[in-house]
Order: C-alpha cells, then structure tokens, then sequence
C-alpha cells in the first residue's frame, strides 16, 4: 500500500547538521539528503510524462501515489538544506548546479533515458536504505530523534513505492542495455556528488586531519565492502524489486503509523526495537494507493 503522508517534522534553526554520534556518518547522510530537493522533482517530472502514455489503472495510480510522497519528500528535505545552509554557506550554489544539471537532462534526454536514471536511483536507494535499516543500531547512535524521524518517514516511503519507477521503465523501455546504463549514469553521478559535498562539510568543519580522513575512509570501506553486494542483482536480466525483502524496522514503522502511532520524532532506541521485535512483520511493499 502506498500511502502519502503528510508529517511535520521539527526541524529548526537549533538542529545540529551533526546529528548523530558517528560525525562521519551524518555528513555522508547529509550530503545525500542534499540531493533529494532536486533529483525528486526530476523524478516526478519523467513518471507523470511516462504516466500519460501508460495503460492501466493499477499502475497509474500507483505512480499518481509515487509522485504524492515524493513531492512531500522534496519540501521536507528543501527545509532541512536551509538549516544547513546556515552552516555551510556555498551549499545553495552547489545545489543551482545539480539543478541546472537535471533541467539540462529534462531538455535534452529522451524519456526512456530518464526514466532508466530514476529506476536506477529508486533501486538503489531502495537498497541502500535496506541495507543500513535492517541494522540501525549500528548507525544511528545518538541520533536527533527528529532528524531520525525524517529519514525513517523517508525510508519506509521508499520501501513502499519500490517497484513503480521500475515497473513505469518497463512499460517504457524493457531494453536490458537502457536500464543497466541508467543505473551506472545514475551511481556514478550521485557518488561524486556526495563525495564532493561531504568533503565540502568537512572543510568547513575543520574535519580534514589526518584522523578525520581516516575515520571517513574506514566508514566508506565498510560501505564498498558490504552494500554493493546486495546491488548487484539489479544488474540481472530478471531483477524485480519486489524480490527483495523490506527490513522489519521500515515494516513496523509502516505499521505504527497506520495504527495511529505519532511517529513526529523517533528515538534511536525506539528504531532499534522495531528492527529486534519478534513475530512476522509482515510487507511494506505497494499493493494499491491509500490517501
């Protein structure tokens, strides 16, 4: 079930951009929120043109619902850029470039490009964001537990809507080449967009010793070691998102939000205990679209 969901979170001028324990980690997942403002509006702009061609009600308006969270994500994260900004002055520049990169694609990309771009990015966020919620103690020490709340309100929306940029691509283009180059475009333009805005931050910071390096460094190997594993069946001829489990704490949070729960502020613990609770918790997935 894809549900858009309208939460407001506290984010304030008072937020710490260093919001949990591990500094390295908040700057990677900063830099990476970074992004989002831009790249959603993109991604909503390339589903809605490739919804107006597409047959079928399911789908339709499983994409009608996609660009429902994803419009709500890109206001969200626009707020959050400001609190940084505030701290890290050039970012407002730095994100004119990755906008007038997007409309220059808007221009110039045929639709099956772009939509093998937003697929790619959809996935691999899908698995990025399996990958650090299937284990969040290991992350999220410490955390603000509205900055938390953001990024699982995030997440667990992601795991819902994982299957229709792809699904929206297929209909489109079912080329193998297509979606394979839109992955590899869509991976090494987000890399060195988070590597040059995280190494931005440190900068400002005053994070750039020989310690601090070190401690990013053994952060990213740890990453490069252990997560592009669980990519690579993207790279099959037969990769479906929906055959790839939804961690337990993105399942839970779904269902605590439909249970009523006030999930405005998350504390690490409490993230902790939705991974660890016992029983099947059942399926995030999309089956059809609640308002």
């Amino acid at each position: 079930m894809i549900t858009v969901r309208d939460i407001k979170f506290n984010l304030t001028d008072e937020t710490s951009p260093h919001w949990c324990n591990d500094y390295e980690f908040s700057v990677l997942a900063n830099a990476i929120f970074i992004l989002l403002p831009w790249l959603e509006p993109y991604f909503i702009h390339n589903v809605r043109e490739a919804a107006k061609t597409i047959d079928g009600a399911q789908l339709n308006d499983d994409a009608k619902a996609f660009i429902g969270q994803e419009v709500r994500h890109a206001q969200q994260h626009r707020r959050y850029n400001q609190i940084l900004a505030r701290r890290y002055p050039e970012l407002p520049a730095r994100e004119e470039r990755i906008r007038l990169r997007l409309d220059a694609s808007r221009r110039k990309d045929p639709l099956s490009t772009r939509l093998a771009y937003t697929a790619g990015f959809e996935a691999l966020t899908f698995h990025f964001l399996a990958y650090l919620f299937s284990r969040p103690e290991r992350w999220f020490a410490g955390a603000d537990p509205n900055v938390l709340a953001m990024f699982a309100w995030h997440a667990a929306e992601e795991i819902e809507h994982k299957t229709v940029a792809f699904d929206v691509l297929q209909r489109v283009d079912e080329g193998y080449v297509t979606r394979v180059r839109g992955f590899a475009s869509a991976v090494s333009e987000t890399l060195s967009d988070i590597f040059s805005l995280a190494w931005y931050m440190m900068k400002v910071d005053e994070r750039t010793d020989r310690h601090s390096v070190r401690r990013m460094g053994k952060l990213l190997l740890t990453w490069s070691r252990e997560f592009p594993p669980t990519m690579r069946p993207y790279l099959g001829r037969g990769y479906r998102p929906e055959h790839h489990p939804d961690p337990p704490s993105l399942i839970r949070w779904v269902a605590q939000h439909r249970a009523g729960m006030d999930l405005r502020t998350l504390s690490a613990s409490a993230l902790n205990a939705m991974a660890r609770l016992e029983g099947p918790p059942g399926r995030a997935g999309s089956a059809h679209v609640a308002n």
